[in-house]
C-alpha cells in the first residue's frame, strides 16, 4: 500500500543546495539542511525531490529541492500500524504531492498559443490538518501543513451551544439541522469565527510565498 502523511511532525521546505549527483546529494543532506528543519537530525528521516536544476547563485551552481523531514518515531509507529493490519508499505507519500497529482490538469495550463503563467494554490482541509501547496504546472514551489481544520468548527459549535460533539458534527454537516438552526440562528457565525484563525494562517502563508516569487501571479485557488 501507499500511505499518505501530513501532520505537525512532518516538515516540507524548498531549499537551494549545492549541485551534485543525486546519490551524493542524498548522502550530504544532513550536512546541508541542519539549519532548515526544526527536528534534531538524529531523530529525523530525510528525503528530497529535485524540482529545478541549473540555478546559479553567486557564481555557484545550485539545485532546488523539496526537502521533507519526518520524526523517525512517527514513521516507525505508522509502519508498525500497517504491519499490525497485515499490510506492507510500498511508499510513504507526502499528501501535498498527492493533492497536486489529484487536482493538476496539464491541459488547463496550455492555450493554443503559449503556456499560461503563474501558480495554482491547492488548499486541502481535513478535520485536524490543512495542507497548503503552491505549484506551477505540477511542480511544487511551496508546501505548508497547518495543524488545524474543520474539527475546530465542530468543537466551537459544541462549546458555544453546550451540546455533544457528535451532535455538533451533525449540525456542521447539515444533517437534520433545520429545526435546530431555526432555534440557534448564530450557528453560521460560530463556524465563521472558528475558521478565521485558519483563514488567516493560509493567507499569511500565501503572502509569505508571494514575497518570494516576485511578479508571477497566483492564478487559481482550488479548495479540497
Amino acid at each position: 500500500v501507499v500511505v499518505g502523511i501530513a501532520n505537525s511532525r512532518v516538515v516540507a521546505r524548498m531549499a537551494d543546495l549545492s549541485a551534485m549527483p543525486d546519490d551524493e546529494l542524498r548522502s550530504s543532506l544532513p550536512f546541508q539542511v541542519q539549519d532548515l528543519i526544526p527536528i534534531p537530525l538524529d531523530e529525523a528521516e530525510l528525503d528530497f525531490q529535485v524540482v529545478e536544476r541549473g540555478l546559479v547563485v553567486d557564481g555557484e551552481e545550485r539545485v532546488r529541492v523539496l526537502l521533507v523531514a519526518a520524526h523517525r518515531d512517527m514513521v516507525r509507529n505508522l509502519l508498525a500500524a500497517l504491519e499490525g493490519a497485515g499490510l506492507t508499505a510500498a511508499r510513504l507519500d507526502l499528501i501535498p504531492l498527492a493533492l497536486i497529482r489529484a487536482v493538476h490538469d496539464p491541459a488547463a495550463w496550455m492555450t493554443s498559443d503559449e503556456p499560461l503563467d503563474g501558480y495554482e494554490v491547492i488548499i486541502g482541509s481535513g478535520a485536524g490538518v490543512t495542507n497548503v501547496v503552491v505549484h506551477a504546472d505540477g511542480v511544487p514551489s511551496f508546501v505548508r501543513t497547518l495543524p488545524t481544520g474543520a474539527a475546530a468548527v465542530t468543537e466551537a459549535i459544541a462549546v458555544d451551544l453546550g451540546i455533544e460533539r457528535e451532535d455538533a458534527e451533525a449540525v456542521k454537516r447539515g444533517i437534520g439541522e433545520d429545526d435546530f438552526v431555526s432555534d440557534h440562528p448564530h450557528v453560521d457565525e460560530i463556524a465563521m469565527t472558528s475558521l478565521a484563525p485558519l483563514a488567516d494562517e493560509v493567507a499569511g502563508s500565501l503572502d509569505f510565498h508571494r514575497g518570494q516569487i516576485g511578479d508571477r501571479v497566483l492564478r487559481r485557488v482550488v479548495l479540497s
